[in-house]
């Protein structure tokens, strides 16, 4: 792969490239260049702070001695990550619980290379191996919170701790766990206002939050958050994150009933030239969604089919699946419930198969839903027993299980319509899932 050079990586981090939707695409398949674009942002914010230049004699041959260190750490730094490279090529096989045995017995040091290669390789598996990408990041953690701060900069390994527990928060909410979300990015944002100048690194983590937060229905707190960080984004110059928070935005008025508003901000979301093709697409499924909100099917149906096929070129599993899920939900708006059927149940055992448990259960009731509509209600109380034996498994919340067996109860005696089957899946999608891990791991965060 041929990379950006640092003078057009640099521009790009300072916000005044002149080819910035070209490295947008670029960055998106490359981990090195999105390595140094964060170690240009952290050049760029050593550079605000005015202890750097104190003391500085007013010639330009003299090169600040901190800057000289920054120099001689992204040295370091670049023989590290191709050590840890290869040494994950040989730790990264087998089930999770081996990594760590395989790392210690490997005899090299665990050094900040391995935390950003780490992180680097959890990047982007949420979408195609969840439960891989969150062991990845648990790891990541784990090591850095070993490295001692002599070792590095102190602003370095605390930067690089706070960057493991916000990546793992975001790992932790795609497989559903919200509180333990919460908990990391409390983490998280406690490392980085320790920095100087922690804006940029705390608006991530804000920007996770409100991702949790929409999830947990915290409409107005995740609004403001997502509004914030996409302020600091643009005054950092990324373009990339600034657009994601508007999405976040123009989502929380898609959900609150404002759909015309959300439609605008969406159509001008979709009109801006620099999204990377994995932003383009989310936009164009968001946009299918608002018209399905605004009872225009057909416009509906052709952007979400449209998004599934890309999320399915682009490698990116569980967004296609989730973007079949929606163009399913569509079809039995529009009373095609027969050609929504196999979506569903296709959909269904993806979840299921990627351990995603909440969503699992989701479209299994959709599914039944869908299956009573069209007048298919024989394999109703298998899926219902289905759903309620995984949440068991699980450890799912009292409530849910208590909702899911009065449906098999109701579906047992011959009395369940649609309407319950729907009544119990928004119950079930308005309450946080939470599991018996959820203790477990937040303990350990406190050890």
């Amino acid at each position: 792969m041929t990379h950006c050079d640092e003078e057009s990586l640099l521009q790009y981090a300072e916000g005044i490239s002149p080819i910035g939707s070209e490295i947008e695409s670029h960055l998106v398949g490359c981990a090195s260049c999105s390595v140094t674009i964060e170690e240009q942002r952290e050049l760029i914010s050593l550079l605000r702070e005015a202890d750097t230049w104190e003391g500085v004699p007013e010639t330009n041959a003299t090169v600040p001695a901190r800057i000289r260190d920054l120099s001689d750490l992204q040295a370091r730094l670049a023989t590290e990550d191709s050590e840890a490279a290869q040494l994950l090529d040989e730790a990264l096989r087998g089930p999770a619980a081996w990594w760590t045995t395989r790392l210690v017995q490997s005899l090299q040091p665990l050094t900040a290379g391995v935390v950003r290669q780490l992180l680097a390789r959890a990047e982007g598996l949420e979408s195609t191996a969840p439960q891989q990408a969150s062991d990845m990041t648990r790891l990541a953690i784990d090591i850095a919170a070993e490295i001692p701060l002599s070792d590095y900069p102190s602003d370095f390994v605390i930067t690089l701790r706070g960057h493991a527990l916000r990546e793992h928060s975001y790992n932790v909410m795609c497989l559903g766990r919200y509180r333990e979300a919460l908990l990391l990015c409390d983490e998280a944002e406690s490392a980085f206002t320790q920095l100087p100048i922690p804006e940029y690194e705390v608006a991530r983590v804000s920007l996770v939050r409100a991702l949790i937060y929409r999830n947990l229905d915290r409409m107005d707190e995740a609004a403001g958050l997502a509004r914030e960080a996409a302020l600091c984004f643009r005054e950092y110059g990324d373009i990339r994150r600034y657009t994601i928070a508007r999405m976040t935005q123009s989502a929380i008025l898609q959900h609150t009933g404002r759909l015309q508003e959300a439609l605008t901000l969406w159509l001008e979301l979709a009109a801006l030239p620099s999204l990377d093709p994995a932003t383009r697409v989310a936009v164009k499924l968001d946009l299918g969604t608002c018209y399905r909100g605004l009872g225009q099917v057909d416009k509906a149906t052709e952007h979400i089919t449209a998004a599934a096929a890309e999320y399915d070129l682009l490698g990116e599993t569980i967004y296609a699946a989730k973007a079949r899920w929606a163009l399913a939900a569509t079809l039995v708006a529009a009373a095609r419930t027969g050609d929504a059927v196999p979506i569903l149940r296709t959909t269904w055992k993806q979840f299921e198969n990627l351990g995603m448990e909440a969503d699992a259960a989701l479209v299994g009731l959709e599914l039944a839903e869908a299956l009573l509509l069209s007048g298919q209600a024989d394999e109703v109380p298998a899926i219902c027993r289905s759903v309620l034996d995984r949440f068991t498994r699980a450890g799912m919340t009292s409530r849910a299980i208590n909702a899911l067996a009065f449906l098999r109860e109701a579906i047992a005696l011959g009395q369940a319509e649609p309407s319950l089957v729907r009544h119990v899946h928004d119950f079930l999608r308005k309450l946080p899932p939470e599991s018996s891990r959820i203790s477990s791991k937040a303990n350990r965060l406190e050890d």
